[in-house]
């Protein structure tokens, strides 16, 4: 077992390292049959639940590479966000209504740690075969950068 290093002033403390192991839950295995743009090879995802502690964000993590994104529904951003979801991608998912749609926003974290949303690029996903694509909202009013008055942590949201 390895010792833990102070981190004031770089001695070893002589305690054991724990060894932390990260709490999440892989809530589906998504496809992407066209990639992503920018990561058009990575097409096969699996969302995870990270706990409390992050709720209501979540990730999509690459099952081939290291590739990890941010994600949260956008009832938690904003009160009504219509998508557009063009026939293209209907057929790509094999949906016909948006009850068979869950979407996504893919988060960037700003400085000072706010997160902002892709608004313009939610992710669609296809709830029954769990199918998804990045779906561009062509006449739409948002950005890619919107911010979120939500913190990533749940501990950086308690009042003080």
């Amino acid at each position: 077992m390895s010792n833990v290093l102070d981190t004031k002033d770089g001695e070893e403390t002589g305690k054991p390292m724990e060894t932390v192991k990260p709490s999440y839950e892989i809530v589906a295995e998504i496809t992407m049959p066209k990639g992503m743009p920018g990561f058009f090879a990575e097409r096969k995802f699996a969302l995870l639940d990270l706990g409390d502690d992050y709720r209501p964000y979540m990730v999509l993590r690459s099952l081939t590479s290291e590739l990890a994104l941010i994600v949260v529904e956008p009832r938690f951003v904003v009160d009504d966000y219509p998508v557009h979801v063009d026939d293209y991608s209907q057929s790509l998912l094999g949906v016909e209504n948006a009850e068979e749609c869950i979407v996504f926003l893919i988060v960037t974290l700003q400085s000072g740690g706010m997160p902002s949303v892709n608004m313009l690029g939610p992710l669609v996903v296809n709830s029954k075969s769990k199918l998804a694509a990045q779906v561009v909202q062509v006449d739409s009013n948002y950005s890619v950068n919107h911010p979120v008055a939500l913190a990533l942590r749940a501990e950086d949201r308690k009042q003080p």
